[in-house]
C-alpha cells in the first residue's frame, strides 16, 4: 500500500483515538470544556414559580439567556428563551437544585443555539461524581449515534444555580447529522411501569417491543415525537417476535447490536436490558429502517441495578453482570431473537470485546475520568457540592439507601471480569498484512483495478470484504479467497484475496474487512462504521 494509503488510514486511526471527545462537535458541545450559561428573569421567587409550573401546566418562565463556550470571552446573547424544570431528570419539589430545559425559540420562533431549540441541562441525579453522562455518550459516540455532552456553569439572576452536565437534545438537527434526513418518526420508550392498561391492550409489555393487541397499546410505553402513527413500531415489534430472520429489512441490526453491547459493558440497566425497557429511542428514517439511539446515561457504571427479573442486584453482581444477559428471556426480544442468529451473537460479543479493549483493558477510561474530574473539581469546591461523596466518587462506594458504586473501581473490577468470560475469551481471527497491489517500478502497465489483500489466521470459515465507492453510499460485499484462482496467487497460504474493477470514473475504494471463525467474528478496522481503509488508482499507478 502506498505511504499516502498508509497515512490516511493512520490519520482515521487518529481520528478515531479521539473521535469519543469530538465526533460531529460543535463549540457549545465540545466535550472538554465548561460553558458559561447565564439566565436572566423577572420574578425575584423563580424557583417557587417553577415548582407551581412543575405541579400543574409545565409552562415555561420567559428569560433573556447569556452564554459563552469554554474559556472564550465573547459572549452571545438569545432574548426571551423559556426555562423550566425538565420532565425527565428527577424533579424534587422545592429543591434548590433541579434540572432545566430551555426552550431556545420560546417566544422567537427562528431563534435557535447551534441549530438547536432547546437544551437540557441535567444535574447528575444519583451520580456523586457527576461524570457517568459525560463519560458515557463519550464512549457510545465512539461506536454508534449518541448525543453530545459537557459541562455548564448556570446562573440565574447572577447567582450561582449550579454546575449541569449540558445534554444535546435528539431533535431534527440531531438526526440529520447522524442518519442523514431528519423526517422519519422517532419513538422514545416511555413505560408505564404502574401498568394503568389501556382497555384491551396486555399488561407487562413495557418498552420491551412485545407484540401488543393493537398499534395504539403501544402508546402506553412510548411516546410518539413526530406523530400519532403507531403502525410503523407495531410492524416491527410484530415482525421481530414472529419473523426475526427478516428483521433486516425493518431494523439496522449493527446499530441494534452496539446498543444491546454497550448497554451491558457499561451495565447501562436503565435502557433496554432493564426494569421496563426505558430510556432509548427508535428512529425509522425515510427509507424505514429504525435506528436505536440511547437515552440517559445518568445511571449508567452500575447505579441502576434492576434488570427486570427480581429484585435489585448487588453492587458485586452487576460488576459479573453475564454478557448474554436475556439472551434466553423471551421478556426481551430484542436480545432473546436477534442474537439466536449465530452470526448476530458473534457479532455482539464482538463488540463488547472491541469496546472493553478501546476503553478499559488499556486503561483509557480511567485517563478520561481522571482529566473529567481535574476539570470539574474546583467549580464544585466552591458550591454547595457534596465534596466528600465527590473525592471518594471513583473508587469507593457512596451512598446509603441507594449504593452508587466508584466510577473507576466498579468499571475496573467489571472489565476484569469480562476479559475472563468464557464467551469473550475465544480468539477471534487476526486480519494483519491489509495491502492492495500497486504499479510495478517502471512498469507501463497501468493499474485499474482495486486488488485487496489480507493475511488472516486462526481456521476463518469466511472472509467478507465490505466495499464502495464514495463516502456515502451503502457497502457492498464480496466474498475474498484463499484458493489460489481469482486473482489469489497461492491457495491456503493465509492470504485471502479480491479483485474488483471500480465502475467508469471512479478512482477512489472504500473498503472494510470482515472474518468469521468457528467461535468469533473480528473487524478491519475495528470501528469500520466510522472510518475504513481508502486507496486511490492515481495513488496505486505512482
Amino acid at each position: 500500500m502506498k505511504l499516502s494509503s498508509v497515512f490516511a488510514l493512520l490519520l482515521l486511526a487518529l481520528v478515531g483515538f479521539q473521535h469519543a471527545w469530538s465526533q460531529n462537535s460543535s463549540s457549545f458541545f465540545e466535550p472538554l470544556q465548561i460553558n458559561e450559561i447565564h439566565l436572566k428573569t423577572t420574578p425575584k421567587n423563580w424557583q417557587y414559580v417553577l415548582d407551581s409550573f412543575y405541579m400543574n401546566d409545565k409552562s415555561f418562565l420567559t428569560a433573556d439567556l447569556e452564554y459563552k463556550i469554554g474559556n472564550s470571552t465573547q459572549k452571545y446573547q438569545l432574548k426571551n428563551v423559556g426555562f423550566r424544570y425538565h420532565t425527565y431528570h428527577g424533579f424534587t419539589p422545592s429543591d434548590k437544585f433541579n434540572p432545566l430545559e430551555i426552550k431556545i425559540n420560546h417566544q422567537i420562533k427562528e431563534q435557535s443555539l447551534e441549530s438547536h431549540q432547546f437544551l437540557q441541562l441535567s444535574h447528575a441525579l444519583r451520580d456523586p461524581s457527576m461524570l457517568r453522562e459525560v463519560l458515557g455518550y463519550s464512549i457510545w459516540r465512539t461506536f454508534a449515534p449518541a448525543p453530545r455532552a459537557n459541562f455548564a456553569k448556570v446562573f440565574v439572576n447572577e447567582q450561582f444555580y449550579g454546575l449541569m452536565v449540558n445534554i444535546e437534545l435528539i431533535d431534527s438537527y440531531f438526526l440529520k447529522s447522524n442518519f442523514g434526513d431528519q423526517n422519519g418518526i422517532l419513538y422514545r420508550s416511555n413505560p408505564n411501569l404502574e401498568q394503568v392498561a389501556i382497555m384491551g391492550c396486555k399488561k407487562n409489555i413495557f418498552g420491551a417491543l412485545l407484540v401488543e393487541e393493537t398499534p395504539n397499546c403501544l402508546s402506553n410505553h412510548f411516546v410518539n415525537e413526530t406523530n400519532k402513527n403507531w403502525d410503523n413500531l407495531f410492524q416491527l415489534s410484530k415482525s421481530l417476535n414472529t419473523q426475526p430472520d427478516k428483521i433486516e429489512q425493518l431494523l439496522d441490526i449493527d446499530q441494534t447490536l452496539w446498543m444491546l453491547a454497550l448497554n451491558n459493558a457499561l451495565t447501562n440497566l436503565n435502557s433496554y436490558s432493564g426494569l421496563g425497557s426505558p430510556n432509548y429511542y427508535l428512529y425509522q428514517d425515510e427509507k424505514n429502517i429504525f435506528h436505536p439511539i440511547v437515552g440517559s446515561l445518568n445511571l449508567g457504571f452500575g447505579t441502576y441495578k434492576n434488570i427486570g427479573i427480581g429484585s435489585d442486584l448487588s453492587i458485586e453482581d452487576l460488576e459479573r453482570l453475564d454478557p448474554l444477559l436475556h439472551i434466553y428471556n423471551p421478556e426481551k426480544p430484542l436480545v432473546n431473537q436477534i442474537l439466536k442468529n449465530d452470526l448476530y451473537r458473534k457479532t455482539y460479543l464482538a463488540h463488547i470485546r472491541t469496546i472493553m479493549e478501546q476503553y478499559f483493558w488499556n486503561g483509557r477510561f480511567n485517563k478520561q475520568v481522571d482529566s473529567l474530574y481535574q476539570l470539574i473539581q474546583p467549580i464544585l469546591a466552591n458550591s454547595s457540592f457534596d465534596m466528600t461523596r465527590f473525592k471518594e466518587s471513583l473508587n469507593a462506594t457512596t451512598g446509603t439507601k441507594s449504593l452508587v458504586p466508584g466510577l473507576i473501581s466498579f468499571m475496573d473490577a467489571r472489565a476484569k471480569f469480562l476479559k475472563k468470560h468464557p464467551s469473550l475469551t475465544v480468539l477471534p481471527s487476526q486480519i494483519t498484512n491489509i495491502n492492495i497491489a500497486e504499479r510495478q517500478p517502471y512498469s507501463s502497465k497501468r493499474i485499474d483495478t482495486f486488488e485487496i489483500k489480507a493475511t488472516v489466521d486462526r481456521y476463518p470459515r469466511m472472509v467478507k470484504l465490505y466495499y464502495r465507492f464514495d463516502n456515502t453510499s451503502p457497502y457492498q460485499v464480496a466474498q475474498m479467497h484463499d484458493d489460489g484462482a481469482a486473482g489469489d496467487e497461492t491457495e491456503n497460504d493465509d492470504i485471502f484475496t479480491f479483485k474488483i474493477a471500480p465502475p467508469a470514473g471512479n478512482i477512489v475504494i472504500y473498503y472494510y474487512i470482515f472474518v468469521e471463525n468457528a467461535g468469533a467474528v473480528s473487524f478491519a478496522p475495528d470501528r469500520y462504521m466510522y472510518e475504513s481503509f481508502t486507496a486511490s488508482l492515481e495513488e496505486l499507478n505512482k
